[in-house]
């Protein structure tokens, strides 16, 4: 018992630490713990990109397929220098600031998806300026747009359809919308930090002769509008912006003169006014025996007798 403490004394002054091998063998292990946390960090922040990137995509293409919203996007937009909207020549995309998204409320067209305001800086030589400001990202938290553009338009079937008043109805095609999308990769070496993805998106579209849009509209929504124009030049009416506008008078009279007939009456076309085929009927020979309506099965007058008036004339 006298010599424990002159042992312990013994032992702490005979330490001298850990041995070479062990501080390598824990180095190696932090280093290889670290390592990983980096890959760690490097996986992740490669998971939001490409998530932000398919989200924006996904997103450009439900926007584009509301008709109103694409036509908000493409129209009056001047695609002449694609004629003949064959695929043979290869003409300059015509740049596009913004995808709009329709606005039921106001009938009107949002600006939805901008092109970055400093979209020109867009490039691995400027890869040190470029922030996560609105001057760049313009969807989530790192996703820029650089340009936005029709790069091509093909016409949907050999010809022009023509209105029943003569007049030509717009032509009818299909457009390519592209929007080239770009991220900054922090995790990449200088130089190959920004990541460029293009996304190409079809739709329909309806332009006119000389080559200007004015609708996204499918083939489908054109043999609406020919039917439609069809009946309203029928019914005396003229087609302005999708609608069929003064044609409610001569519907109305339209309706009028055919209910008319369909009773047996004549249709004065001086007051629009019908007047009956029972004009001048007698029941029973006796004004006192009136009409009380028609019968069930022919639909002629009839008397309050039940039997059919004499004497009915059409004036």
């Amino acid at each position: 018992m006298n010599n424990l403490p002159k042992k312990l004394f013994s032992l702490i002054r005979n330490q001298s630490g850990f041995s070479l091998a062990e501080v390598m063998v824990a180095a190696g292990v932090a280093g290889t713990l670290a390592l990983g946390t980096m890959q760690l960090a490097s996986l992740h922040t490669r998971s939001q990109m490409t998530d932000e990137i398919i989200s924006a995509q996904q997103a450009v293409q439900t926007v584009m397929k509301n008709s109103k919203s694409c036509s908000w996007t493409v129209r009056n937009a001047n695609i002449s220098s694609f004629a003949p909207y064959d695929g043979s020549v290869t003409p300059t995309p015509i740049e596009l600031s913004s995808i709009r998204k329709h606005n039921e409320v106001t009938n009107s067209g949002d600006i939805w998806l901008p092109t970055s305001p400093l979209a020109s800086n867009i490039s691995p030589a400027n890869e040190s300026i470029i922030d996560r400001s609105a001057n760049y990202v313009v969807f989530g938290n790192i996703v820029m747009v650089k340009n936005i553009r029709i790069t091509n338009i093909r016409t949907v079937g050999g010809k022009s359809k023509q209105q029943a008043g003569g007049s030509t109805l717009s032509r009818t095609g299909v457009g390519e919308l592209e929007i080239l999308f770009a991220v900054k990769d922090i995790t990449k070496p200088a130089g190959s930090k920004i990541k460029e993805i293009t996304k190409h998106i079809l739709f329909p579209v309806t332009f006119t002769q000389g080559g200007v849009i004015e609708d996204c509209k499918s083939p489908e929504d054109i043999g609406v509008q020919e039917t439609e124009a069809e009946m309203c030049t029928t019914l005396g009416g003229s087609m302005f912006n999708d609608r069929c506008v003064q044609a409610e008078e001569v519907l109305t009279d339209g309706v009028k003169r055919k209910t008319c007939t369909d009773l047996g009456g004549s249709f004065n076309n001086a007051d629009n006014s019908c007047i009956p085929p029972w004009v001048g009927c007698l029941c029973n020979g006796s004004v006192a025996d009136h009409m009380t309506g028609f019968s069930p099965t022919n639909g002629k007058p009839i008397c309050k007798s039940g039997t059919p008036p004499t004497g009915c004339k059409v004036p």
